[in-house]
């Protein structure tokens, strides 16, 4: 386990855990198939720096500084993700997945995202404006004030997921999955009453 991660510029299959790298400055530094568990990354800054098949559990981030950093099949399971802005990483080679994490004030917008799985996370006031959200698994998720507008929906899993508002009218939604009652959100727009 290691906790001084300036004492490298580059970090392969390493484990850092419970350490707190709170308003740490990474700089261009490259971590690939390391592990990350239970640490802090709250006001970090991640500016340029690179992760390559890496994994986050159980890890806290607000406000963490994401320009220029790379996210290349990383995973983030269990963790935090507060006032983040996704949409400021490397698009080159961007993927990354959430499994039951909580996010809050996040955004995503104008970011390709196909395919990308949110799985049983909550999604509280994130935004969606111009995403590319093709067949994104959404199953479980709690979208609680979160905005979707102008994105491609296409075959987008919405199965058991709760709270979510998306005006069929502003969005792409062909052949998207749904489950009732919660697809009748889409007729909110029309200011109809059901009985």
């Amino acid at each position: 386990m290691h906790t001084d991660i300036h004492s490298e510029s580059a970090w392969e299959s390493q484990v850092f855990e419970n350490v707190d790298f709170s308003s740490v400055k990474f700089g261009e530094r490259t971590f690939e198939d390391c592990t990350f568990a239970g640490c802090n990354f709250s006001l970090a800054n991640l500016q340029g720096t690179s992760f390559v098949q890496c994994s986050f559990r159980q890890c806290k981030f607000a406000n963490t500084t994401l320009n220029d950093c790379k996210l290349s099949e990383v995973v983030f399971s269990d963790c935090s993700v507060i006032g983040l802005d996704f949409s400021k990483c490397k698009k080159l080679l961007f993927s990354i997945r959430f499994d039951r994490c909580h996010m809050q004030v996040v955004s995503f917008s104008s970011m390709n995202l196909s395919g990308t799985s949110f799985g049983s996370s909550r999604l509280t006031e994130c935004d969606f404006y111009e995403t590319d959200l093709r067949k994104v698994d959404f199953t479980h998720c709690d979208f609680a004030g979160t905005q979707f507008e102008n994105c491609d929906l296409q075959e987008a899993d919405f199965r058991h997921a709760v709270s979510y508002h998306i005006d069929p009218t502003k969005n792409k939604i062909k052949n998207a999955r749904f489950s009732i009652p919660e697809v009748l959100s889409f007729l909110a727009p029309l200011q109809i009453s059901i009985e």
